[in-house]
């Protein structure tokens, strides 16, 4: 496996949902690398959303931006104390909550607000919470959205964000000893086109916790193998245009027990998907209205 070599510089902004096992490792490799290269981060904007309101002890053994004194603590803003004294320039924003149907339908629609969400549960954070107005100005102004969320039908949400923005997600999948990832970049086709609309309507939640709804194992190094990954697509994504970006594989998957590797690099060819509308199929998958278009232009 190879990957382009970085070369210029790093400026520009970035949505994260979702700091936890692979944000975390993507986010510690991103600071990192920019600090290795001579940065301080100045030009760099990455607004940083986890619901987790508190990070707990077992989260530290794969979790890598966060120790012993973190815990209790909003993963999100957390993270955001940690970077910013590897990159002190960058401009970081968090919140403690995710990005769903109610941003969704708002980027497509171009209204100025977010719409209120019928389901969110009121956990006591509203101050930890950014405004609707701040997140999705910091939303429409991304170059890139990197999905690091723990089910599918949120990442069949984000992909219609970068499909409605027409900018690059970059999203990765860890449980055991395999893991893979995947770069889709404008036109190279979405979620639902690779996946299936089935992961449209799976909101259940992967998790590494017993009382888990899905529990599955977590082993460190598949996890710190997809993470630092998407930090360094990251990295490519925000430079010189994303030029870097275009010359990585498409998909990259993973198999440890065979130590097995498949890269496939260009556009990967969508099994379920057909035409190049990957909004509409988002659309279509997740229920919305056809009808519903707005100005998102950024």
């Amino acid at each position: 496996l190879r990957i382009p070599r970085q070369t210029g510089p790093v400026r520009g902004d970035a949505t994260v949902a979702g700091v936890g096992g692979l944000g975390s490792w993507a986010l510690g490799v991103f600071s990192r690398g920019l600090a290795d290269s001579g940065s301080n981060g100045a030009g760099v904007g990455v607004t940083i959303l986890d619901p987790d309101p508190e990070i707990e002890l077992h989260n530290l053994n794969r979790q890598v931006l966060y120790s012993a004194k973190d815990i209790g603590r909003p993963k999100a803003g957390a993270a955001v104390d940690v970077l910013s004294g590897v990159i002190p320039e960058a401009d970081f924003a968090w919140g403690i909550q995710s990005l769903g149907m109610p941003e969704l339908e708002t980027i497509i629609s171009g209204s100025r607000d977010f719409e209120d969400d019928d389901e969110a549960v009121d956990l006591g954070v509203c101050d930890s919470i950014l405004p609707s107005e701040e997140l999705r100005e910091r939303i429409l102004s991304s170059g890139v959205i990197l999905s690091g969320v723990d089910n599918l039908r949120s990442r069949a949400i984000i992909s219609g964000m970068s499909s409605s923005l027409g900018i690059p997600m970059i999203n990765a999948g860890a449980a055991g000893w395999s893991g893979q990832m995947d770069v889709i970049r404008e036109g190279d086709g979405c979620m639902t086109c690779r996946y299936g609309s089935g992961i449209a309507r799976d909101d259940r939640v992967a998790s590494c916790q017993e009382d888990g709804e899905i529990p599955f194992s977590s082993i460190v190094t598949s996890t710190a193998i997809f993470g630092a990954l998407q930090g360094l697509a990251l990295m490519a994504a925000l430079s010189e245009r994303g030029r870097i970006l275009s010359e990585w594989p498409g998909r990259i998957l993973w198999g440890g027990r065979s130590n097995s590797v498949r890269v496939e690099m260009g556009r990967v060819r969508g099994v379920f998907g057909s035409g190049d509308d990957h909004l509409g199929h988002i659309r279509e998958a997740l229920g919305m209205d056809p009808e519903a278009v707005g100005d998102n232009s950024q």
